[in-house]
């Protein structure tokens, strides 16, 4: 799962300090910086690792603007490195509720522990693998994203909705009867060429494949959302068949935006015509690029969820066609 380190301050500058030690030697990539906003961001990462290539990726939004990096003291078994980003002061800060966005990420294994010391409007740090890091005194950990894709057909009283198009307060009918008011819709960009596939990428769920004819048409949801089959909750990608289930293996280098949708109560909405639940806080509010707007917490409903294949009901399985393979 990704991990997320989201700081948060009003402006000014951010200093980064970071120790991820353990022994041999490793490689550092910087790829895909853009800047925007009066703000200063330094980032210094001390890595060494026996896992081989280790890729730190980087980008500040929004864009675009100028920006200065530079890269000190490469070394062999322990690698020093010196990251300097510099704003432009030509874009004023005001213009952004949660913005500019700093965002690094790697795809590999980080051990270690860190010293932060951040003055900054808003810095993101995201590993798609394992992590062990320790010493961070602010900010949350994100681990999971539980979204829909655009243009998901969310159900209201009036017929399917993109789920992009809904606002706070408008009505959307509930799986079990009934309706509920939307109370937040949060908005998170992936960017693919700073992600795994695999851990990001969307479930797309052929239209028909769950029986009934549903869904009506194809629904793709994140790998850990879940949809509730005989009252229970199954993460999406415990029901992967490799063909009218299965998991997207690209999506658009200018990346793709997930949405989810938080009502009063953590409850099943319809989604092309399908059970699926609403926005659960444990999923990470902060991982979204609005996450700063709202909200109480809501408590997760008494269903059970399953999120490994291997625990999927034989029953289930010989109802998907075609069946799903055994891990």
């Amino acid at each position: 799962m990704p991990t997320t380190y989201n700081f948060s301050s009003p402006s000014g500058s951010a200093t980064f300090d970071i120790s991820l030690v353990t022994s041999g030697s490793s490689s550092v990539s910087i790829n895909d910086a853009t800047v925007g906003g009066p703000t200063n961001l330094n980032i210094k990462f001390t890595i060494s690792s026996p896992y081989g290539a280790l890729d730190v990726s980087g980008y500040v939004l929004p864009e675009p603007s100028g920006l200065a990096v530079s890269i000190s003291n490469p070394g062999s078994a322990a690698l020093t490195m010196a990251l300097s980003l510099s704003f432009a002061t030509s874009t004023a800060m005001t213009a952004f509720t949660t913005s500019p966005i700093v965002h690094f990420s790697s795809k590999n294994n980080l051990y270690g522990s860190t010293n932060t010391s951040v003055t900054a409007n808003k810095i993101i740090i995201t590993v798609y693998s394992s992590w062990n890091i320790s010493g961070f005194t602010l900010g949350s950990i994100i681990t999971d994203f539980l979204c829909f894709a655009a243009d998901t057909k969310i159900a209201t009283p009036e017929g399917g909705r993109n789920v992009q198009d809904l606002q706070v307060g408008d009505t959307i009918t509930l799986a079990r009867g009934g309706t509920t008011r939307v109370k937040w819709l949060g908005k998170q960009h992936v960017d693919t060429k700073l992600t795994n596939p695999e851990k990001v990428n969307p479930i797309r769920i052929s239209a028909g494949a769950l029986g009934n004819g549903l869904p009506v048409q194809d629904l793709l949801v994140s790998p850990d959302h879940a949809i509730e089959i005989d009252n229970v909750l199954y993460n999406a990608s415990t029901l992967t068949n490799g063909t009218t289930i299965r998991q997207e293996a690209r999506m658009p280098m200018s990346g793709f935006t997930y949405y989810h949708v938080e009502t009063e109560a953590h409850e099943l909405l319809l989604a092309e015509g399908v059970p699926a639940e609403s926005f659960i806080d444990y999923a990470g509010r902060d991982s979204f690029e609005n996450g700063d707007e709202v909200t109480g917490q809501v408590v997760e409903m008494a269903l059970p969820r399953i999120s490994s294949k291997r625990m999927v009901p034989e029953y289930v399985c010989k109802a998907l066609q075609p069946v799903i393979a055994a891990e």
